[in-house]
């Protein structure tokens, strides 16, 4: 009788473990942040699109999270942005063998392919207004 009573407690203490591992995870994992939105577009530098790249969007908001994705070889983008208002910031460098390391032979520095000042979030200036809804936004670089 001992032995029985001992094994439901330890089941039911595995049991309520599990669930209070469980519920946290499931809320986690079952809700979107209700303040992101889906932004798409293209980027492009003196009327040509970029072929790399990356986009950040940087909240104004502190406290909240930037978000960042690569630009495609079309000049497409898509993420998902935090509603409100963001700085934009825009990298394109030119490519580098990824097997040298600075100071080896044949190392070059990447350089800029479109001016510093996108790049930079003191002086890029980019700045929208993400909405909370799906929204297209295209940025013509000059």
């Amino acid at each position: 009788m001992i032995i029985r009573t001992h094994e439901a407690c330890l089941r039911f203490t595995q049991f309520g473990f599990t669930l209070a591992l469980l519920i946290p995870l499931v809320a986690a994992v079952g809700c979107g942040n209700e303040k992101e939105s889906v932004v798409r577009g293209k980027v492009s530098y003196q009327g040509k699109n970029l072929t790399g790249g990356t986009i950040l969007f940087n909240p104004m908001d502190e406290t909240q999270p930037s978000a960042h994705t690569a630009i495609g070889a079309d000049g497409s983008y898509e993420i998902r942005a935090i509603a409100g208002e963001n700085k934009v910031i825009i990298n394109w460098y030119s490519e580098v063998d990824p097997t040298l390391e600075p100071g080896d032979p044949g190392y070059t520095i990447p350089k800029p392919l479109i001016p510093p000042k996108y790049s930079n979030i003191d002086t890029t200036p980019l700045v929208h207004i993400v909405e909370q809804k799906e929204a297209v936004i295209d940025f013509e670089l000059e």
